[in-house]
């Protein structure tokens, strides 16, 4: 509500508090203050591929939310005077509850108009929350559709729609006093099914109804649609299978015998198991033993068999039906729709306009052919293929070269060119032998007149070359510049803003480009403007008006009016893809961060720098570490092995790393995850081992401890290591993978046992073997768990197993392990 004046906020707060005590008329002034509330939140910024509730800003969503809560109780203080309760149900629609005298008897339901008409009397003891699988149109996307797209007449907006209310309309179904259930059409309140099946369930699109007599014997059975019309009487064909393949037609499955019935009308019988195919204008019929096909009209009768053959229709307007044998692509035929074969023995059909298609016979040449098959040309081209629908065009190949032709035959271009290709309604023609393109309008005339080896166009730039120079056209082919940049420099880019404008500016996509003169680069306008001048060695866009340019074999900074925003004294830069105003710098191969006002955010002491969202992986004398860019701090040590990678499919938000040359995952904010604590736990309740609380590393060497460091690395050297490579388990062999596991996880136990049995007296020693003790006992929960998952699940593991291991049990093991050898690298160091 940040777009509300805190006093309007407060006073409209104050209103709704008090609506279940206002009167109606309150009530209608507050849903009038709430719609002129609404015309003060900022437009919504819509975006592709979202739903109208999506695109709703927050101020908008708080709004139609109190909208819907305000009309509800508009409803209820309308209508509800004569029932003991109201309830949305669909599409304006409400549920309306008498409660009885008696307490012991059920409420009563019936069912009122958006008008508070009663359509149902209250007398059914129930209805059946039949949800459809498409929500209905909910309030929020009703009013973003009315009135967010600037329509000057706020609308009459009906009775709110709760979105979870998206029950089956028109037709309700309620149980009677006799505990039997009917169907009610909800606008004409007429009875469309008869009150006597058993609760009703959605199959698919449909209700299936089941009636039942007295001992709970099944009498019959029934399919309906939505608006209650009778499709399909599973109980005709006893209890076998039946396929809905759309509202007209279902396939019966038995047990050597399919049925498909149009309108519960048998029209196909076969004694054979297949699967039947709707298509437009055909019914495919494919055998599943032989997968041999038969296409039959849409009554049933039979048109064609085609063997093993895939068989599609042309196009949608069209009466072709193709069939592509297997057997051979020489083979092929065109049939229409009522079974006549208009050509056998073809390569291929393809459609090259709306109402044209290439035939290819099996010289592999190819005809015209219209939407009725009619033969409009000889088989003398070497290929056709579609060039321009809206315009009509197509091309074609004769003798290795290409022309154009459009759907009246007219030859617009002859067979004389080597590429030809339609931009902005201009056709660009290429003749490789003389190294020439040109453009021609669609009716044929030449573009331009201006003598040229080639042109190409970029956005809203149109370039023409010549003598390794380049010039700039109108888009009436006129020359509004001279010869004068290097050949194939020009290069258009689009100004974007992360945030807002730093400079003002009034260039769109396409309008602006890069070029070179000489070797120097600038920046000019689609009519050859110079935006900035042609003196610098290299111009880099980077973002929000903002251009790196190179001076003297040094990067800087400035804006598109050539204001600097910092000099040329950088070897390069980058902006930052994530965070708005940041630049990625580089000096004598140092990397660091700035801000837009020259602020050092990261200083330059880096080898590599790699961002991700927030976060910067930074990279120092070999190692890795963490910082976060928002709370400008580092979130971990750098001292990891490897840049921190992001697997969205496994780090549930996590990133993953390196750490002596073990794989773990740590939490953004560079911990360990709950997982490995909680392990540690189960270490202390399954095998009483506790983890010491961590200590620092002295620099002074002991000869206890040096003795000790030497009987610990002894010990190591006798443990048997059958290593598990978990991460590509479905790459290997699983029995052999198994016995790997149980040999693992016994000597895991024989080391955790050894390690038990040795007593260390140095205090870092102590901690070291309780630091492997740790991961010993870690790894066994993991070898356990997945010694149980491989033994349950003959199968393998799931990638949710998988995930699941790999994280709340492998993770943990790898953390403690590598916690392990840093101690020990540390020790090694010290007494080696």
């Amino acid at each position: 509500m940040k777009y509300l004046s805190k006093k309007s906020f407060i006073s409209l707060m104050v209103a709704l508090c008090c609506v279940a005590c206002n009167p109606l008329s309150d009530l209608e002034a507050q849903k009038e203050a709430l719609l002129s509330q609404l015309k003060q939140c900022p437009p919504s910024e819509t975006q592709n591929n979202t739903t109208e509730a999506e695109k709703l800003n927050d101020c908008q969503k708080e709004l139609t939310h109190q909208l819907q809560n305000i009309d509800q109780e508009i409803y209820k203080a309308k209508f509800g005077g004569n029932y003991s309760e109201l309830k949305p149900y669909t599409n304006g629609y409400w549920l309306a509850i008498k409660k009885p005298f008696f307490a012991i008897q059920r409420d009563k339901i019936g069912i009122l108009d958006p008008n508070g008409k009663e359509i149902i009397e209250p007398k059914y003891l129930d209805f059946a929350q039949i949800q459809t699988k498409k929500p209905l149109i909910p309030y929020a996307d009703y009013y973003y559709n009315s009135f967010y797209l600037n329509i000057p007449n706020i609308p009459n907006i009906p009775n709110p729609l709760i979105d979870h209310y998206s029950y089956l309309f028109p037709v309700i179904y309620l149980q009677d006093a006799n505990g039997k259930w009917g169907g009610i059409h909800l606008e004409t309140g007429q009875e469309v099914i008869p009150f006597k099946y058993k609760l009703p369930h959605l199959r698919e699109d449909y209700i299936l109804l089941i009636e039942e007599d007295e001992q709970g014997n099944e009498i019959s059975e029934i399919l309906v649609n939505q608006q209650g019309k009778t499709i399909f009487k599973p109980s005709l064909y006893g209890k076998d299978f039946y396929d809905i393949l759309d509202e007209h037609y279902i396939a019966v499955y038995q047990d050597n015998k399919s049925i498909l019935l149009k309108d519960q009308k048998e029209i196909i019988v076969l004694d054979d198991k297949v699967y039947f195919s709707i298509r437009d204008k055909f019914i495919l019929v494919e055998s599943r033993e032989t997968l041999h096909k038969k296409i039959y009209s849409l009554d049933g009768h039979l048109l064609f068999e085609a063997d093993n053959s895939y068989i599609s229709i042309l196009s949608p307007n069209s009466d072709l039906i193709y069939i592509e044998s297997f057997v051979g692509r020489g083979k092929n035929k065109l049939i229409d729709t009522s079974g006549k074969i208009l050509f056998s023995d073809i390569y291929n059909v393809s459609k090259i306009t709306d109402s044209l298609f290439s035939l290819e016979n099996h010289n592999r040449k190819e005809a015209i052919i219209d939407l009725k098959g009619n033969l409009l040309t000889d088989f003398t081209y070497d290929g056709l293929s579609s060039l321009d629908e809206k315009h009509n065009l197509f091309k074609f190949f004769l003798n290795g070269k290409k022309g154009v032709m459009d759907t009246s035959l007219d030859i617009i271009f002859p067979a004389i060119y080597d590429d030809i290709a339609i931009r902005d309604n201009k056709l660009f023609v290429s003749q490789y032998e003389y190294n020439k393109t040109t453009v021609f309008t669609l009716d044929g005339r030449p573009f331009t007149k201006i003598p040229h080896n080639y042109i190409y166009q970029q956005g809203n730039f149109i370039i023409v070359g010549r003598d390794k120079k380049e010039a700039l056209l109108s888009s009436e082919g006129k020359a509004l510049t001279p010869f004068e940049y290097d050949k194939a420099s020009i290069h258009i880019f689009t100004l974007r803003n992360k945030e807002e404008n730093t400079v003002n500016h009034p260039y769109h996509t396409g309008d602006l480009a890069f070029a070179q003169i000489q070797g120097k680069y600038g920046v000019i306008d689609s009519i050859g403007n110079i935006i900035i001048p042609f003196e610098y060695e290299h111009l880099r866009y980077l973002t929000d008006n903002l251009f790196a340019f190179k001076l003297n074999g040094k990067f800087g900074i400035f804006d598109i009016n050539k204001h600097i925003i910092f000099d040329a004294v950088y070897d390069d830069i980058k902006y930052s893809y994530y965070n708005p105003h940041l630049f990625f710098v580089k000096q004598n191969n140092q990397s660091g961060v700035i801000d837009i006002k020259g602020n050092i955010i990261i200083p330059l002491i880096y080898e590599e720098l790699r961002e991700y969202q927030q976060y910067l992986f930074l990279k120092k004398e070999g190692k890795w570490g963490l910082f976060d860019l928002n709370r400008h701090q580092f979130m971990t040590d750098i001292k990891y092995d490897t840049e921190f990678v992001v697997n969205i499919v496994l780090s549930h938000g996590l990133f993953s790393t390196k750490w002596h040359n073990e794989l773990i995952f740590i939490t953004t904010e560079g911990k360990y995850p709950a997982s490995y604590l909680q392990k540690l736990e189960d270490n202390k309740t399954l095998f009483g081992v506790e983890l010491l609380p961590k200590i620092t590393i002295s620099d002074t060497p002991t000869s206890e401890g040096k003795t000790e460091f030497e009987q610990f690395e002894t010990l190591l050297k006798q443990f048997k290591n059958h290593l598990l490579d978990f991460e590509n388990i479905a790459d290997q062999d699983l029995e052999k993978f198994i016995q790997k596991v149980h040999l693992s996880l016994e000597n895991k136990k024989e080391e955790a046992q050894a390690i038990l049995t040795h007593s260390f007296k140095d205090s870092e020693m102590a901690y070291l073997a309780n630091l492997y003790l740790n991961a010993t006992y870690l790894d066994i929960q993991f070898l356990n768990k997945l010694k149980e998952e491989l033994t349950s699940d003959v199968e393998g593991i799931s990638m949710d197993l998988y995930i699941h291991l790999l994280l709340d049990y492998l993770n943990p093991k790898n953390i403690a392990m590598a916690e392990m050898k840093d101690v020990k690298e540390k020790l090694q160091h010290k007494y080696k």
